[in-house]
């Protein structure tokens, strides 16, 4: 596993990573952690319908019972639902991720952008306000020598490691959702 992400980020070798993520699910099988990289890598770096429907089967395959993955998961579906033009059912994925995480800041941010672009201004509104609080919450919690917090799956799925950028852009997001 560790292999894999270092060769994700910071190598950007994803296909490598790729290859090793399935061979760590052909040797165990339930390495859920392994699925939703795996499924991340589908989204957002191969990105053929091929590889969005298999991240829609890795998702499905995680394990319900550990909240922290299955909301993974969910935001992972809703996001490939989306590339393939399954807003509704996008939708419904991001709110049961939001309603398993709601602390997050990247399952927030994704269910705005589908209420937006649903027309649902207000929800958006909402979804984007909660994010940025959730932000804030983060960037006050973490101290400097805080290394845990830049931990992959806070900075790519939840969001509560990200750079002060991201608290840059809810805020734009807001700004441009309430004109």
């Amino acid at each position: 596993m560790q292999l894999a992400l270092k060769l994700f980020e910071p190598a950007h070798d994803p296909f490598t990573a790729v290859d090793i993520l399935k061979e760590v699910l052909a040797r165990d099988p339930s390495c859920d952690l392994a699925r939703i990289w795996l499924a991340y890598l589908n989204i957002y770096e191969l990105m053929d319908e091929g590889a969005l429907r298999e991240a829609l089967t890795l998702a499905d395959e995680v394990n319900a019972e550990d909240k922290t993955l299955r909301a993974a998961a969910l935001l992972l579906k809703g996001a490939a639902l989306r590339h393939l033009g399954r807003a509704e059912m996008a939708i419904a994925a991001l709110v049961e991720s939001v309603h398993l995480a709601d602390d997050w800041i990247t399952n927030r941010q994704a269910l705005a952008d589908m209420y937006g672009q649903g027309g649902r201004k207000g929800e958006a509104i909402e979804q984007l306000q909660a994010a940025l609080k959730n932000f804030e919450l983060a960037k006050n919690a973490r101290s400097a020598d805080d290394q845990s917090a830049l931990d992959l799956f806070e900075i790519y799925l939840t969001g509560r490691a990200a750079s002060n950028t991201v608290g840059d852009t809810i805020r734009d997001q807001l700004r441009a959702a309430s004109s």
